[in-house]
């Protein structure tokens, strides 16, 4: 062994016709040939040419993968679209470097040194092709994004980021011989000492796949899409697609680590042609033979000691003899032998995979060595007439035969060769025969490990070590239990099972004989592991000598996130700003959404040369953590303090205090600020955060409202100040909680404060000048090295220009939360919700989404407990009720529901609730069973019907979003406490999409159903019984309460988007087959964009940050002519309409506005809405309001509503 061998100790790829490293080997010593030979259907079907298809040059053929369009972006905490418009060769590596640490045995986050990333890609074809087209997603993304996500020089950088290593992270481009440069690089790196452990590969995609090519003669490809590397025949090779990874340590220390050394490095390396050449791209026989002779001298071995050669092999009629040229002028400076050194070419196989060509070939040959077999080299059968065989060393190998040691171990020499000259060599050798070593079968307990991200991840890694123990029975089990201990990274889905032998292991996977608790295994380890926590595993092998071992890698969950290529001849797509956006998706597979949280760090902001010092209001609650973000905000500027206290009073001059529940004291504030001109820039809201002393909360009403003081309605009033006191000026909102949100699975979960986030999304929709986030904590220890740390990242939070809604700090780790497309067919298994005879209960069953969920169960042969509040009425009124003539009551609608429900004949008993009495709504739930049978499943619909509730934030109070509590999660909460020990058939909660995406008026709504949601993460981590709920989407039967709250353009606009009463119940069934997860959204349009528009409001501030240049300077922008529109143009016939007509022209850009002009047809939206209505008030001097304005939404309506308010003010 010599001090500059490097041990390869995992691998990881894909190739044609490989999705494994061991389908990759089975094809090679098979003779496959992965060429895949297109018919002309899947060619026109990809939007080929069809006079492509005809010329006789066009060759039908490529090397591709299979389903380069899906990727785990949960995996890697990227966002769906993140992950969509990403170069799709990063996603390869990506998942790629993953598998080759698994292979190694190796969780780079235990891994006590520096790992080093050495990459190279090849041109990124897929933005060209398919994300440059989409111009409105382009848009959208904004360059940067774009650039980061696409640019291959990010490559390395990107993986060392995901992974969090520490070492060098080198990009390389050297054309085809990328991937071999890599791996030369990353040696030198390990003997200089500068990593410890390497990442070396390349990754090629030809984006279409689904393609052939022109053959031109004399050039590299092939005419016939073979590749004849050597052969008389030989014209060329083909481009593929592939990607190939290395994981490289120094000898030494693979050895003295237990590590499963699969090859050594013996030596290698690289050079240029230079010059000496007929022309650039040409090849060199003096450059190729001098880096075959340097390699040779670093590994410091004999030529005649190499008995395989993977050349470089391009299968062309001038490389070709070039090549084996300069092999024989290498080798034949250490040796005369003829005819002793196979060679063979990988591209026969599966075509030039570019950046990747290198890496592949080194693969093959490393699988050669730990077969003992030479693969066949294919399509060679007359020897190139320019190649003089006979009298070089070499021979082709074209049959599969062993490779027989002669006298030392099995040597191979790996050519590389770049367009541009530069050339790469290594020598490899196989692996050391492992020491022996003596395992004791003493019958000791071994626990194996298995987690992963989700439930279906998990159950196919268990199938996946079950089948391998299957086929590797010799593996000792203590290096099974060692390599998935400590190799393996531990997830969240975690269970183990406990053996003695892998007989008995195999048995417990198949059978699914999990250990429950562990607490008397592997000394209580097994218990805080299962539990959750992180364990030290290596103490238990102390003087047992484990060592790594080659297990199944982790099973990727990949899904389609692709943007396809427009059809030839289709049109590019408008902006997404009119009726597009509201177009259902053809397929509801894709309606689809998961909730997840993924990593994302605060974006770097360098100070501005003079940046004005700004103004912070600081809403403080006296904990350190914020004591100190206030003196580190005032290195930045003006901090002004408000604290809690019996009276609004001043405190000094930058210090207040006032009762927390006060509306008319936060007014007092803001008017005091503003008549100083010392309005803020930005304000902290703080007082909902609770460092512990607070105990859990009660189960009243009354308890869950208290909790709102310090966190939602604190924030309402300060709102309602800001627009009381026409602060119209920038402002920008970040309101702290801790321990609300589950990110970890640790935190205490303060569910209740959840209504800050969706009070967060609510105020910035409906004021525009305000951008308001929410940011939740776990408050580290007072006083420590924590704690500073996070003010740190806290003032840098709070002077961010970051648009992220919503925020986790979690240790060192920001978290956002994004949701991920989950493709539900409609054959996937489905879990029987219903059984004919049995009863179920639906809370709000008699409206909205509620009834029909209800009603269809009823029709499957159901019977239903439907709950209803204490004041609905009695039967006997109901006669009276409905000849009122209010068919839009609320009330008259949900009787209305009951009476057909009844005269349909349908099996239901009718209850009224008290849900602050838990006993009572227990003895009138006994009471109802005792007539109807056990109940065995239960329905909460009410937060899914709520249109007729909604309320602006001006308007909005207490009391109003006690309504909202009270119906949603306090109900919850009580019928839990009732059925939290039944065993049912299913929980499901039925809520709003509003409390994802916000809304004008959805105050009350998002804020009551973000708790209830919150309350069921809380009840599904404490108990075995998993509520599910189900975020919906507007039903036909919902979006037609909104008929008079918005206008008629905006309604016809947004109505295809709407589901209809099939769809939501199809979807409906559908949500139970997403496999693990308890909180599923459904959106029938495209739910990561629509939460870009209305919640990040992306465009919105774009366009408010790229207003005319000349627009500062007192220049107007220019207006845009009127559009065509039905109605006819009628000019305004007074002095009010003229004023209202000026303000509609100087918002949306528009010349010449009609009377008669709908807001909505001219371009505006609910969020240039709440600009308008500033700007209104200002302008009428009324006092106008948001649902106002869209309610009168053309000139001549709202001119004539104004003149009615100013008749009735006199």
């Amino acid at each position: 062994m010599s001090d500059l061998d490097i041990a390869i100790v995992g691998m990881a790829g894909r190739f044609p016709g490989a999705r494994t490293l061991d389908q990759f080997w089975k094809n090679l010593r098979e003779g496959v040939e992965s060429i895949h030979v297109f018919t002309d259907e899947e060619l026109l079907s990809a939007g080929v040419d069809p006079a492509a298809l005809k010329s006789p040059d066009y060759v039908k053929a490529s090397p591709i993968l299979d389903d380069i369009e899906s990727f785990d972006a949960g995996f890697f905490n990227f966002s769906p679209l993140e992950a969509k418009v990403m170069d799709p060769q990063r996603r390869l590596f990506l998942e790629s470097c993953w598998h080759a640490l698994e292979d190694a045995g190796y969780d780079p986050a235990n891994y006590p040194g520096t790992i080093g990333v050495y990459a190279g890609a090849g041109l990124n074809t897929y933005l060209l092709q398919n994300v440059l087209a989409d111009e409105a997603l382009v848009r959208s993304l904004g360059l940067q994004q774009l650039l980061i996500g696409s640019d291959k020089d990010f490559l390395p950088t990107h993986v060392s980021y995901k992974l969090n290593l520490t070492g060098p992270s080198v990009n390389v481009n050297t054309a085809c011989s990328t991937s071999l440069v890599t791996v030369h690089l990353a040696r030198q790196a390990l003997l200089l000492g500068e990593c410890d452990m390497a990442l070396a590969g390349g990754v090629s995609l030809n984006v279409p796949q689904q393609a052939g090519y022109f053959y031109v003669q004399d050039s590299i490809q092939s005419p016939d899409g073979h590749c004849r590397a050597f052969d008389a025949k030989a014209r060329g090779t083909l481009w593929g697609s592939g990607c190939g990874v290395l994981v490289l340590k120094r000898l030494a220390d693979a050895l003295a680590d237990g590590d499963d050394i699969r090859a050594v490095i013996k030596g290698s390396a690289i050079n240029n042609d230079g010059a000496l050449k007929v022309g650039y791209t040409a090849p060199s026989v003096d450059g190729q033979a001098q880096v075959i002779v340097q390699a040779l001298a670093t590994a410091d071995v004999e030529p005649s000691s190499i008995s395989y050669i993977e050349a470089h092999g391009t299968g062309t009629e001038v490389g070709d003899p070039i090549e084996v040229a300069a092999l024989t002028q290498a080798f034949r400076m250490g040796t005369d032998q003829e005819r002793f050194c196979a060679l063979g070419s990988v591209k026969t196989n599966i075509g030039h995979l570019n950046a990747a060509a290198g890496a592949a070939g080194l693969i093959k040959t490393v699988l050669a060595l730990e077969a003992k077999q030479l693969p066949p080299s294919l399509n060679f059968e007359t020897p190139n007439p320019k190649i003089d065989f006979e009298h070089s060393p070499f021979f082709v190998n074209t049959r599969l035969t062993d490779w027989k040691p002669e006298g030392h171990p099995r040597r191979a020499g790996v050519s590389s060769l770049g367009i541009g000259g530069t050339n790469a060599h290594v020598i490899v050798e196989e692996a050391p025969a492992r020491s022996a070593r003596t395992v004791a079968a003493d019958g000791r307990v071994h626990a194996l490990v298995l987690s992963a991200r989700s439930a279906a991840a998990l159950d196919e890694a268990t199938r996946n070590l079950a089948d391998h123990l299957e086929a590797n029975a010799h593996l000792p089990l203590q290096d099974v239990a060692f390599t998935l201990q400590c190799g393996r990274r531990a997830f969240s889905h975690r269970r183990a099972v406990v053996c003695r032998s892998v007989d008995e292991a195999i048995r417990a996977l198949r059978e699914r004989r999990f250990e429950p608790e562990g607490s008397t295994v592997e000394g209580g380890r097994l218990q805080r592991w299962l539990a959750g926590e992180d364990v030290d595993w290596a103490p238990l092998y102390e003087g047992h000598e484990p060592r790594r071992v080659r297990l199944p890698l982790y099973p990727f969950e990949r899904k389609r996130l692709w943007v396809d290529p427009p059809n030839p001849g289709e049109r590019k797509p408008a902006p997404e700003t009119g009726d597009s956006f509201w177009r259902k998706r053809p397929d509801m597979a894709d309606w689809f959404y998961r909730p997840q949280w993924k990593q994302s760090a605060l974006p770097l902001e360098p100070e501005a040369a003079g940046a004005k010092r700004e103004t912070f209001l600081v809403f403080a609650d006296g904990t350190s953590l914020i004591q100190k973000l206030v003196k580190r905000l005032e290195r930045a500027g003006t901090v002004i303090t408000v604290t809690p206290g019996a009276s609004f009073s001043r405190q000094g001059s930058a210090a207040f205090t006032l009762p927390v529940g006060d509306r008319g004291a936060y007014e007092s504030l803001v008017a005091a600020l503003r008549d100083e001109d010392r309005l803020p820039d930005r304000i902290v809201h703080c007082w909902a955060l609770d460092a512990g002393e607070t105990p859990r909360l009660g189960a009243r009403l009354d308890d869950l409202m208290a909790a709102q003081e310090r966190g939602l309605f604190s924030l309402l009033f300060l709102a309602q100040a800001l627009s009381q006191c026409n602060v119209t000026r920038p402002l920008r909102v970040l309101a702290f909680t801790n321990d609300v949100f589950e990110v970890t699975g640790l935190e205490r979960l303060r569910y209740e404060q959840t209504s800050v986030s969706g009070i967060c999304r609510v105020l910035q929709q409906e004021y525009n000048n305000i951008v308001c986030r929410a940011v939740d904590l776990v408050l580290p220890p007072a006083g420590t090295w924590r704690e500073d740390a996070l003010a740190d990242e806290l003032a840098r939070e709070v002077r961010s220009s970051c648009r992220d809604i919503l925020c986790a700090y979690r240790g060192p780790h920001r978290s956002v939360p994004y949701y991920e497309p989950v493709r539900v067919e409609a054959q996937s298994p489905r879990v029987p919700l219903t059984r004919k005879g049995e009863t179920y209960l639906v809370f709000y069953g008699l409206e909205g989404i509620g009834f029909l969920v209800a009603r269809r169960l009823l029709e499957e042969g159901a019977r239903l407990i439907i709950l209803e509040e204490p004041d609905f009425p009695a039967p006997t009124e109901w006669g009276m009720r409905l000849g009122m003539k209010a068919p839009r009551d609320p009330v008259n609608i949900r009787i209305g529901n009951a009476v057909g429900l009844q005269a349909m004949g349908h099996d239901f008993i009718l209850e009224k609730a008290d849900f602050d009495d838990v006993e009572a709504l227990r003895r009138i739930i006994e009471k109802a069973e005792a007539r109807s049978g056990p109940i065995r499943g239960v329905i909460h619909a009410a937060g899914a019907s709520n249109f007729e509730r909604v309320k602006a934030i001006r308007d909005a109070t207490p009391a109003t979003c006690r309504q909202h509590f009270a119906a949603i999660p306090h109900s919850l909460r009580m019928l839990d406490t009732v059925f939290r020990e039944r065993d049912l058939r299913f929980r499901v909660v039925m809520s709003s999409l509003g409390s994802v995406l916000g809304g004008l008026g959805f105050t009350a709504i998002a804020s009551a159903c973000g708790v209830a949601s919150s309350f069921t993460s809380y009840l599904n981590r404490e108990h075995a019984q998993k509520w599910v709920v189900q975020y919906w989407d507007s039903w036909d039967i919902e979006w037609r309460k909104a008929k008079g709250l918005v206008h008629d353009s905006m309604w016809d606009r947004v109505a295809p988007s709407v589901l209809t009463e099939q769809e939501g119940l199809e979807c409906f069934l559908r949500c139970f087959s997403v496999t693990g997860a308890t909180l599923v959204a459904v959106s029938a349009t495209d739910l990561e964009r629509r939460y870009e528009k209305w919640v990040k409001l992306e465009p919105v501030r774009q366009a408010q940050s790229q207003s005319p240049a000349g627009e500062e300077d007192g220049a107007r922008p220019r207006k845009q002519r009127r559009p065509e529109l039905e109605a006819p143009f009628i000019e305004p016939r007074n002095e009010l309409e003229r004023t209202i007509a000026n303000v509609y022209e100087e918002l949306l850009g528009v010349e010449r506005v009609g009377v008669h002009d709908g807001f909505v047809e001219l371009g505006g939206h609910s969020l240039l809405a709440t600009q308008m209505l500033s700007r209104m008030r200002e302008v009428l001097k009324v006092d106008l309001e948001l649902f106002t304005l869209m309610e009168h939404s053309n000139v001549a309506s709202l001119a004539a509503h104004v003149s009615q308010m100013r008749e009735a003010r006199g």
